[in-house]
């Protein structure tokens, strides 16, 4: 199925919102997590959403259930993509204040994402974004679990140097396919912790190719980040793939790998990685 926002180009693009009061109305995650979703898409086949801003409208506050998370599109066990899709507003209402590099601060709580995708209780499913954007977003722009990936083309903008909350970029989880063309931009954590946000934060993944990506760090030397982390997951370790032909600057650390790679590596090659920020955290390339 397909649902298309027709006639009116990039710079009209009808707009879905998010309610007053955001309900549960997805099931649950696979972090057995109520979803409340602005767009939520359940045991479902191809289904295709194209040329929409989706809004949460600052409204993360009024989601329902216990431990419940706040998504602008939820892919839940079901396959198929966005296309030309801007997910925006994901997020509870700012805090006071703005960053030193002048955004709004948003807040603390882990439980607001942009993107959305899980396939817990299925084998991968095909799931696929096309240009498009995620920005003003609360934790993660996207939450990625157990899929075959299509991202191509997307612009990630983080909320800059951030005092409460560590954003992070792409986020995924047990997948594979290929994340390639997109930009993440203005992310770090400029808090007292020592902990710092990552553009890509990769677990447990088969033959998952991170390639031809830009990545640029917060505006503020304060700002601690990680261009790409690639860790374990529940133990279970990462596998084969590529992480090349990206260009890096402004972080902390550009490519930092962890854990146990089996059975095969990852190849890491071709990645232009400048302006490291040795202020913070250990700077490496």
């Amino acid at each position: 199925d397909s649902v298309a926002s027709r006639g009116l180009g990039d710079v009209y693009k009808r707009q879905i919102k998010a309610p007053a009061d955001v309900v549960n109305n997805g099931g649950t995650s696979n972090w057995s997590r109520p979803i409340n979703a602005v767009v939520a898409v359940g045991d479902s086949t191809d289904v295709v959403l194209t040329g929409f801003t989706v809004d949460g409208d600052g409204n993360g506050d009024t989601i329902d259930g216990a431990g419940a998370r706040f998504f602008g599109v939820s892919y839940h066990e079901s396959s198929g993509g966005l296309e030309n899709v801007d997910i925006t507003g994901v997020r509870r209402p700012y805090d006071a204040g703005t960053t030193s590099d002048g955004f709004p601060v948003v807040s603390g709580a882990q439980d607001a994402h942009g993107l959305h995708v899980d396939n817990h209780g299925k084998a991968q499913l095909d799931f696929f974004m096309h240009g498009g954007s995620i920005s003003d977003f609360q934790k993660n722009a996207t939450l990625i679990y157990n899929a075959n990936l299509d991202i191509n083309g997307v612009t990630i903008t983080g909320g800059g140097a951030q005092p409460i909350i560590g954003q992070n970029g792409i986020q995924a989880y047990n997948s594979t396919g290929t994340i390639q063309n997109s930009t993440i931009q203005d992310m770090g954590y400029a808090g007292p912790d020592n902990v710092a946000s990552s553009m890509f934060l990769l677990r447990s993944n088969t033959d998952l190719n991170v390639i031809n990506n830009t990545m640029t760090g917060a505006g503020d030397d304060a700002a601690k980040v990680q261009a790409v982390l690639v860790g374990d997951y529940a133990g279970d370790p990462n596998s084969g793939g590529a992480i090349s032909g990206n260009t890096i600057s402004g972080v902390d650390t550009g490519i930092l790998v962890v854990g146990t790679l089996d059975p095969a590596g990852i190849d890491i090659s071709d990645n232009d990685i400048s302006d490291l920020d040795a202020t913070n955290m250990d700077a490496a390339g």
